[in-house]
């Protein structure tokens, strides 16, 4: 068991990025109970307050419209206290939303292997727009996401390898650096 002291983090806002199936939500989730903060995933607010799952979004309105939906959804998140936010992988792309994350928050990086992410992302059962590649398919098309993305992860204040089944040990790895 970790015991955190509520004021341990020097800021109020932290912001989990990576590739989806690198934890942000589970990790996230255990962070924010830890430090007494708030969660939220940016992907199930958007999909809340669209009305639709983000696949829905992707088939229906297209990547751009949620993309722009992500963007504004960040806006306002920079303005909230005591939160820990999962991204979603896409996040990243555009330098606006980096630059936000980065200037107004803590930003976490949880780093995966591209064969962990393929295990991950295989036993999930949320439908992923970005991945309705064949199995064999998804490797290739993770690592080469994956390497455009890692450029833009890495602009983190700390990285963290999430290589584990067991979220606790991100979660330790973040606790043990502050």
């Amino acid at each position: 068991m970790i015991i955190v002291m509520k004021n341990q983090f020097s800021s109020e806002r932290i912001f989990l990025i990576g590739y989806m199936g690198s934890g942000k939500s589970t990790v996230g989730a255990l962070l924010a109970e830890h430090l007494g903060f708030h969660f939220i995933d940016t992907d199930v607010a958007i999909s809340q307050l669209q009305g639709n799952s983000v696949a829905e979004i992707f088939s229906q309105d297209g990547e751009d419209h949620f993309r722009s939906r992500e963007s504004a959804f960040l806006k306002f998140v920079t303005e909230l206290d005591q939160v820990v936010i999962a991204t979603g992988g896409g996040m990243v792309m555009s330098p606006d939303n980096v630059n936000a994350m980065l200037n107004t928050g803590l930003t976490i990086f949880l780093d995966c292997e591209p064969q962990i992410l393929k295990s991950r992302i295989s036993q999930s059962s949320i439908n992923r727009p970005l991945h309705n590649d064949s199995k064999e398919d998804l490797l290739s098309a993770i690592t080469q996401k994956l390497e455009v993305r890692r450029q833009y992860y890495r602009e983190a204040h700390m990285i963290i390898q999430n290589n584990s089944s067991n979220p606790y040990k991100a979660l330790e790895q973040i606790m043990a650096r502050q």
